[in-house]
């Protein structure tokens, strides 16, 4: 993957300010949006009722209340200065907007050939990872495909998610991994070698979830969507008879944990109840 430098700075050595001001622009605007869905995210956890509401909430946080003069005008078009909405725009404003349009495209196709190469390598920090999933992980294949570059789950887990893991990433997760069950069409993505198992991977990642920082909040929140991917993972995961893989059996000899047996159906049970998912 080409580095941010090298796209920045062309084969001459000169710097792409406009480029710059974009990249600047767009990880603040990532920035910003992240800070009001962790907000939301704290104040939702207490009120909503069910996932969906939460979710709901979280989806809404980017967006402004409005105004009760504003929505008056709303309401009446017809009395005092009509909302800018409504006012029909003349040939001068015509032109603008599609000066501006156009404009907008050119910078939209330009950020997105500077961002459309997939990631080399794991996030190191929760912000880095949520823009990553943002970015790049919008199906199940390149969602494991990134999951795969972590070398250890456990280790991410109480690292860069030891505060907490986005409960949304936390479900898109858990059904990527419930799709790999589905049939033989993701089998290429582990016929490496040198990779991890898939039956490791799964298992891998279903604990280093349970790992991560406020994870019995997200957990009493799971729609029937999310629980019915968790039974699927553990019903698949029975069925496999193997013993623990290694990374998972010395963390939590490590760790003291009292399901560091030698069987992965006595660690199952006390994972699967850690899901709150009923044998």
């Amino acid at each position: 993957m080409a580095s941010s430098s090298s796209l920045i700075i062309d084969g001459d050595g000169k710097l792409d300010v406009d480029l710059l001001s974009r990249e600047i622009a767009g990880d603040l605007s990532f920035d910003t949006k992240y800070k009001s869905e962790d907000s939301m995210k704290k104040r939702a956890i207490h009120s909503s009722k069910d996932y969906d509401e939460f979710r709901a909430f979280v989806a809404c946080s980017h967006l402004k209340p409005v105004k009760g003069n504003e929505l008056s005008l709303l309401l009446q078009p017809g009395k005092g200065t009509a909302p800018l909405a409504l006012k029909q725009p003349t040939m001068v404003s015509k032109g603008k907007n599609k000066s501006n349009r156009r404009n907008e495209r050119s910078c939209k196709k330009l950020v997105k050939s500077a961002n459309d190469k997939f990631p080399s390598s794991a996030a190191d920090t929760c912000m880095k990872f949520q823009r990553d999933w943002d970015r790049y992980c919008s199906t199940t294949e390149k969602r494991i495909q990134y999951l795969r570059l972590f070398p250890s789950p456990i280790m991410a887990a109480k690292s860069i998610f030891s505060v907490e893991m986005d409960a949304i990433v936390m479900c898109d997760i858990i059904n990527a991994l419930s799709m790999l069950m589905s049939g033989d069409e993701y089998d290429s993505l582990f016929e490496d070698n040198n990779c991890t198992s898939m039956k490791d991977f799964v298992l891998e990642w279903v604990f280093a979830i349970s790992e991560c920082g406020r994870f019995e909040f997200n957990v009493a929140f799971f729609g029937a969507d999310e629980k019915r991917a968790l039974n699927q993972i553990f019903s698949w995961l029975n069925k496999q008879h193997c013993s623990l893989p290694e990374k998972i059996r010395d963390y939590s000899i490590a760790a003291n944990k009292q399901h560091a047996g030698d069987f992965r159906e006595n660690f199952l049970v006390t994972l699967r109840r850690r899901y709150q998912i009923q044998t």
